[in-house]
């Protein structure tokens, strides 16, 4: 009421804009200096008249043209009146603007210290949004770092050593995804991937699978465990199963020349001399077939054509594609019913063959980085031409089941059946499974990669044996890894089997995958 009366009593004259009194609080200040009030009004105008709307101030003393501040002086009868203006507005301010501003100034706070995170961090989403945690738990925990708090953990009851047992095997498996997902989000961002999906199981049951970041940038969907990518060259992997299979039946001979399933196969030569190509050779990648093309078009003139045994291990997906015929050939049954099948023997039910026109749900969009490192869409191709090599789709789920496949199938010598309760034998024997797994040359087996047990010398770096593949496609890349345990016991399988999928292509995952299969290690 009294700052309407100081309004109609026309004492605007002499403050710019106080008829807009809202303005006041926000655009001016007014100080007291030598017993005399001032009140500087900060605004865009250029000249006093402005500020007044056209009308010159007769108390106007001083202007700052280049600052945009103007200075007036109040007479004597307006020093009381304008006081009074003062503890109005005062009040206004403490009790309306006060909490306006302190509102802004936490807003501000909290915007502070979101924009000096990465920026990569916009792409992973929050804790409680997707992904189970052990033993396939749905995770509670906002914060990865309440995982660690003893005060979240069970209980320790006195005088139960089995519960005790019991509640330090949770909490090491806590520990490890807590650690696992912070491994997970520094890579992504060191790489800078879209999205990520990873699941791990010890001794055959699932105890994490979460998904990092987004599967469709441009939609917005996020990773979840269920989101479908390419596997790119774990698909060797899968087909190898199928080989293996028929190898076991009788049916198909490794080392007979492919001739014997392809016979319009031509016989290559080297050297003028002709050389024998076996399966063999092809799973093992020693055919001397090429992969993709070099990069240097002049070098590749200049090689020579054909097959070279003598050279080793050259690494080559299309040798792969003469895979799928000679698989067709001695089964005479097409190579897509021949996968479809084994999918669906092995329950994969989330694994496809990798082609543009089926609708997939929870299929993921595929991503590059240009030269500047600039995030676009991965460039379209049609992977039906290497379907057994590198043309599959599948989730992480699917990847640990038939890594757990392969796992107790290696380990079914170590096995005690009961008689009430016999257990099912393995899809591959384990001599089979010991033969894929055992280097040829290159780290490579048959289908698989594999490291072998070495330690050289104390204190240096040693390995443990394990069988993984990883894979790069256009715009993907993957990793599976098994790491059996040490000293299987009876009840198997016995290890940690990874998977890791990205939808960015030329991600190195191996290190990542093995570090957290380590992590989980501990907690068998």
């Amino acid at each position: 009421m009294m700052l309407q009366t100081l309004l109609n009593r026309g004492f605007t004259k002499c403050i710019p804009h106080l008829h807009h009194y809202s303005q006041l609080t926000r655009l001016s200040s007014i100080t007291v200096r030598n017993g005399k009030i001032y009140h500087t009004h900060h605004c865009a105008c250029t000249t006093p008249e402005e500020s007044l709307g056209g009308k010159t101030c007769s108390n106007y003393s001083t202007y700052n043209g280049s600052s945009g501040k103007q200075e007036y002086k109040s007479s004597a009868w307006q020093n009381k009146a304008l006081g009074t203006l003062v503890g109005v507005l005062g009040t206004v301010a403490v009790l309306g603007l006060g909490t306006v501003l302190s509102e802004s100034l936490e807003e501000k706070k909290r915007f502070d210290n979101e924009t000096t995170q990465s920026t990569m961090k916009t792409y992973l989403k929050n804790d409680t949004q997707v992904g189970k945690d052990v033993v396939g738990t749905e995770r509670k925990h906002r914060n990865e770092e309440a995982i660690a708090n003893p005060d979240t953990r069970l209980q320790e009851k006195p005088n139960e050593s089995h519960e005790v047992v019991q509640t330090e095997k949770i909490n090491s498996l806590e520990e490890s995804v807590r650690k696992s997902r912070q491994i997970l989000r520094r890579h992504m961002q060191e790489v800078g991937a879209p999205g990520m999906v990873i699941a791990v199981t010890v001794n055959g049951k699932q105890v994490w699978t979460d998904g990092f970041g987004f599967a469709d940038l441009e939609n917005g969907v996020r990773c979840s465990p269920a989101t479908v990518m390419r596997i790119a060259s774990i698909s060797k992997s899968l087909t190898m199963t199928g080989v293996a299979k028929l190898w076991e039946d009788g049916i198909l001979d490794l080392d007979a020349p492919i001739q014997k399933y392809i016979p319009n196969f031509p016989i290559k030569t080297y050297d003028g001399e002709e050389v024998t190509i076996t399966t063999r050779h092809l799973l093992s990648h020693q055919s001397g077939i090429r992969h993709y093309k070099l990069k240097n078009d002049k070098e590749n003139q200049n090689k020579k054509k054909g097959s070279d045994q003598s050279e080793g291990f050259l690494y080559t997906t299309h040798g792969w594609t003469v895979v799928s015929a000679v698989l067709e050939g001695a089964a005479q049954k097409p190579f897509t019913g021949m996968v479809k099948g084994l999918f669906n023997i092995l329950g994969l039910d989330n694994t496809y063959l990798d082609e543009p026109s089926p609708i997939i749900r929870s299929r993921a969009s595929y991503y590059i980085r240009d030269k500047l490192g600039r995030l676009k869409n991965a460039p379209y191709v049609d992977n039906s031409y290497k379907w057994a090599g590198g043309g599959f789709l599948s989730t992480v789920g699917d990847l640990c089941k038939f890594g757990n496949a392969m796992l107790y199938a290696s380990q079914q010598e170590c096995r005690e059946d009961n008689e009430d309760t016999p257990k099912l034998p393995g899809f591959l024997k384990a001599s089979t499974i010991r033969q894929l797994w055992t280097v040829v040359d290159g780290g490579y087996g048959m289908g698989w990669q594999a490291t072998q047990d070495k330690h050289l010398y104390q204190f240096c770096r040693s390995s443990r044996y394990h069988s993984y593949h990883t894979g790069g496609a256009v715009g993907a890349s993957s990793i599976l890894l098994v790491l059996p345990q040490k000293e299987p016991s009876s009840a198997i399988p016995q290890g940690v089997v990874v998977a890791i999928l990205t939808n960015m292509q030329g991600v190195r995952l191996y290190k990542v995958a093995y570090e957290i299969a380590e992590l989980f290690e501990k907690c068998q």
